[in-house]
């Protein structure tokens, strides 16, 4: 027997073995966290009976994640205070609970949070003159943008990801995100009424990576699926139908639930945007609603 024939038929066998239990196992994680079309097809017919529709990319994986960390940001009050108010010299600051106010006459005020939150209102919205054209959607977004580029105490690169309408306004919301996935607590939201910029709520935190373990996480029908059954009824009292905007999977964390403002853990959460004023988070280790939200 050629000995050494037989060494490289093994070899070559044992090469084809691997490959082939790669594939295989490839091929059972991918159908344990890949919508397949079986689900796809029951959450249409689900919405379709329930007289709600999808008009957005449904997200096909759902391999296991971990936590995020996060922790406080260190922003300087002052920097934040003259990008919104101007001239510091003229600035009125108090104290009311977690929180610092910065008020200038005429100009608006600045909050600054304990829990990191900020937020800017201006001081008067100027009445609309009939000779200023409404401007449309798309032009209200590219005022966000070039004001949201003026914000040079922000940390890290805010992107626009969605919009909604509040109170005959717009919203338009910009996150950053670490690898892959949107950090939903790390926003800039810009409110537009009239052609004015009237309010800025801006959340911030440092990001230092990944914990170590790992869950498993709801698929997008079984989110979608619950969202529906449990707000419905919201919609059908005031004749509304559902339709399901955006959808997207990133991190979230309560700032109502932090303890330790250094060592903060931010869960996955789908972030549901249903027609133009609703947005939904759930969390996507549990499949539950966050309430109040």
């Amino acid at each position: 027997m050629d000995w050494s024939r037989f060494k490289n038929i093994a070899i070559l066998s044992f090469v084809v073995l691997n490959l082939v239990l790669c594939v295989l196992i490839a091929e059972k994680k991918n159908k344990n966290y890949v919508l397949q079309d079986v689900q796809n097809r029951r959450m249409q017919t689900i919405f379709t009976n329930e007289n709600a529709a999808l008009y957005t990319n449904i997200l096909k994986e759902f391999y296991p994640m971990s936590m995020l960390r996060l922790s406080l940001a260190n922003i300087d009050n002052s920097e934040v205070c003259k990008t919104f108010l101007g001239d510091v010299g003229n600035i009125k600051n108090y104290i009311d609970n977690e929180k610092v106010v910065y008020v200038e006459e005429g100009v608006g005020k600045v909050e600054i949070y304990k829990n990191g939150l900020i937020k800017y209102t201006k001081a008067i919205l100027k009445v609309k003159k009939n000779n200023n054209a409404e401007l449309d959607k798309e032009q209200l977004k590219n005022e966000a943008d070039k004001y949201i580029s003026k914000l040079n105490f922000l940390l890290g690169n805010h992107v626009y990801t969605q919009s909604n309408m509040i109170n005959d306004g717009y919203v338009f919301e910009y996150n950053t995100s670490y690898k892959d996935k949107v950090v939903f607590s790390n926003y800039v939201k810009i409110h537009i009424k009239q052609n004015e910029i009237t309010e800025v709520d801006i959340l911030n935190f440092n990001i230092n990576g990944y914990t170590n373990e790992q869950k498993e996480i709801a698929s997008a029908d079984e989110v979608l699926i619950n969202l529906l059954y449990s707000v419905k009824e919201k919609y059908y009292k005031t004749s509304k139908e559902m339709h399901i905007m955006d959808l997207d999977l990133g991190y979230f964390i309560d700032t109502t639930t932090i303890d330790d403002y250094l060592n903060i853990k931010a869960e996955p959460y789908y972030r549901v945007q249903i027609n133009e004023n609703d947005v939904y988070f759930i969390n996507a280790y549990t499949n539950e609603l966050l309430s109040g939200k």
